[in-house]
Formats: structure tokens, C-alpha cells, sequence
């Protein structure tokens, strides 16, 4: 693993997933209950050096409730009674195919890795997306990707609170803590914190 100050986060992904699941459209919710869901969260690191990994997976299990095909809005519950009514927008060609009674299951993985470049080494920002779906006629299911690296540079260290302050592309600065066993020092200011994310999704509808 590259050495890197660690900068782990994750995210809460119902509304990322919900979105996702809608086509991409914008999601409305009839109630406050959220939909049950497993989550599993794994941050790896080795003692004594720097950088890590955070992985978080989600599964969600649940059933066509309702269908408006008229407003493009689905309402989807799982075995809990929990409920959740979202706007599928038109990038959904299959949505025709959905009926009440319709099981959907839902995969989200999310993974974060954080290292601190070399002394002369530079990388640049970016981001790419991959989608997959199911042809026209079949039911809606799919697969989408998202691959993000966000360049920060380390501007400021406090060696007493054993922190170090992050600025980003935008002019953004951000402080975070250093793990204790990390050894922080001087010299770390000018280095370059590469965070590369990585968000995947699979969906499939399945008739009952």
C-alpha cells in the first residue's frame, strides 16, 4: 500500500442508491421510514503505515407496492412495511415492465482509498462513469460505476494535535486528525493526498 495520511469517510447511501434505482431522476418519499437495508463497513490499515482502505456494502430487499406509470412514480416496500415512493425519470426505457408485486434487489458497494503521493510525484483529478442495462423490453435491472480521484495538497501541519490541513482544487481547506501510529512531519506540507473513490451499484426487478 502506498504510505498516505489517513483520510477515511464514508457515506450513507440510501438517498445515492434510491436515486440510482429511479433512473437517475429525482426521488420523492411519502413517508420518513427508510427502507431496511444491510449495511457492512470494513476500514483497513496496517500499524505503522499510513494510508487505508474503507469499504462499505449495502443490500436492500423489497417489492413493487404501488405503480403510477401515468406520473412515473413507484412506491417500493420491504418485509418490514417500510415504504418509499420515488420518480423514475425516462432514462428508465423498461419501466413499463415493472408491476405491482415485483421483487427488486438492490447492491451498493462504496470504496475509498487514501495515500500520500511521493515527493515528485503529481496526479491529476478526474472521473469516469460505466453503465450497463438491460435491453428494451426486458425488465429493468442494470449496473452502474462510478470512478472519482480528487487531488488535495497538505498546506499545514500541527504537529502538537497531530493534524494535518488539506486544500482542495476549489480553495476548500480541510483539518484532519492523523492516525497516532502515522508519523506526521514538516516535510509533508507540499505533498499531494490522492483520494480515489470508487461507487457501484447493481440492480435487478424481478416478476414474483
Amino acid at each position: 500500500m502506498k504510505s498516505g495520511i489517513k483520510l477515511i469517510k464514508t457515506l450513507g447511501a440510501t438517498a445515492l442508491v434510491l436515486g440510482l434505482v429511479a433512473g437517475c431522476g429525482d426521488t420523492k418519499e411519502d413517508t420518513a421510514m427508510p427502507l431496511d437495508k444491510k449495511v457492512n463497513e470494513t476500514v483497513v490499515t496496517v500499524d505503522g503505515v499510513p494510508g487505508g482502505v474503507a469499504i462499505r456494502t449495502v443490500k436492500m430487499q423489497a417489492k413493487v407496492a404501488s405503480i403510477d406509470y401515468e406520473k412515473r412514480s413507484v412506491s417500493l416496500e420491504d418485509d418490514k412495511g417500510h415504504r418509499k415512493t420515488i420518480t423514475v425519470g425516462p432514462e428508465a426505457i423498461n419501466f413499463d415492465q415493472i408491476t405491482a408485486g415485483d421483487s427488486v434487489s438492490i447492491e451498493f458497494m462504496e470504496e475509498q482509498v487514501v495515500y500520500l503521493n511521493g515527493v515528485e510525484e503529481h496526479a491529476e483529478q478526474g472521473a469516469a462513469v460505466v453503465a450497463a442495462k438491460t435491453p428494451e423490453g426486458e425488465m429493468p435491472g442494470g449496473v452502474v460505476a462510478e470512478m472519482v480521484e480528487i487531488v488535495a495538497t497538505v498546506t499545514a501541519v500541527d504537529l502538537e494535535n497531530h493534524t494535518a490541513t488539506l486544500t482542495f482544487s476549489n480553495g476548500a481547506s480541510e483539518v484532519h486528525q492523523v492516525r497516532p501510529d502515522v508519523e506526521l512531519l514538516e516535510s509533508h506540507v507540499g505533498r499531494e493526498v490522492v483520494i480515489q473513490r470508487t461507487v457501484a451499484m447493481a440492480i435487478a426487478v424481478e416478476k414474483m
